[in-house]
């Protein structure tokens, strides 16, 4: 649904590495012997233009990157391994939201030409 081609390419390759990290998530709960529950399908955000749609999905980021970090942090000294996943997943996790802050800034509908 992104109207510039830039845009579109920068998502897919954000929707890929989000579809890596759930690969990794799975596969560390299944290492842990963890019952995986199936994935959800995304509900639509309800967003009425691109840029708004782009703000509601940085917010989902952030909130990724705060709930990795607390459980970074809460796996530490008990499952290092563990913690290290969370804590390379919050880290991407930031990169994203500097991709998303380009994308937004591109797409300002208040911006000037």
């Amino acid at each position: 649904m992104a109207p510039q081609q830039q845009s579109a390419e920068v998502l897919k390759q954000l929707a890929a590495a989000e579809e890596e990290q759930r690969e990794r998530l799975r596969q560390a709960l299944e290492a842990a012997g963890v019952p995986v529950p199936p994935a959800a399908e995304p509900l639509p955000h309800g967003a009425l233009n691109h840029w708004a749609r782009l703000v509601q999905d940085l917010e989902a980021h952030r909130g990724a990157v705060q709930r990795f970090r607390e459980l970074a942090i809460r796996f530490a000294e008990s499952f290092p391994q563990t913690a290290g996943l969370f804590d390379a997943l919050c880290r991407e996790e930031a990169a994203h939201c500097e991709d998303l802050r380009a994308l937004i800034a591109r797409a300002d509908p208040q911006a000037l030409d």
